[in-house]
């Protein structure tokens, strides 16, 4: 229920980290913490990287404020039995934050892809220039029609064309 007040106020949750799940590269990076009533939970970093999380954090040492929490009760079976327990997620590293150290922002994943539109650093190669391919009867087509009219098939630009004349 506290985790569900404090969620609900908005206000950072304070922690104290337990251990690490080495997980290795998957996603979400989880921490087992507990709050300031000795009660545990499992922390969800999502889009951060786990090394990097293990570098900033130490088991029984670190203690945490957590922004913008979501709260979840996680229910399972395993082997056999129904488990539960809390677990907050949060979408970025950069919600955590270590009291005198700072944000876990530089933890974040890279991102796996990029849109040209949003890279301003490189400019995107030009696609390649494409000349219209015509089918032979289609060019043969033509030649005979503009036979018919007096009227050049030429694709090569001109002097006329080029305003050259």
């Amino acid at each position: 229920q506290q985790f569900r007040k404090k969620e609900a106020n908005g206000r950072p949750i304070g922690a104290r980290v337990i251990q690490l799940i080495d997980r290795k590269d998957e996603c979400p990076v989880l921490v087992v913490c507990t709050d300031s009533t000795g009660e545990f939970f499992c922390l969800s970093i999502y889009n951060a990287e786990q090394a990097k999380i293990a570098e900033s954090v130490f088991p029984l040492q670190t203690a945490l404020e957590i922004s913008k929490p979501h709260f979840r009760m996680i229910q399972a079976t395993v082997k056999g039995a129904e488990v539960a327990y809390p677990c907050i997620r949060i979408a970025h590293p950069g919600d955590l934050n270590i009291p005198g150290i700072g944000s876990l922002s530089a933890a974040a994943v890279k991102a796996a892809f990029t849109s040209s539109k949003a890279t301003t650093s490189e400019t995107p190669e030009p696609p390649p220039s494409t000349k219209p391919v015509m089918s032979e009867a289609v060019e043969a087509a033509l030649e005979a029609a503009a036979a018919v009219d007096g009227v050049s098939t030429s694709t090569a630009p001109t002097e006329e064309a080029n305003g050259t004349i």
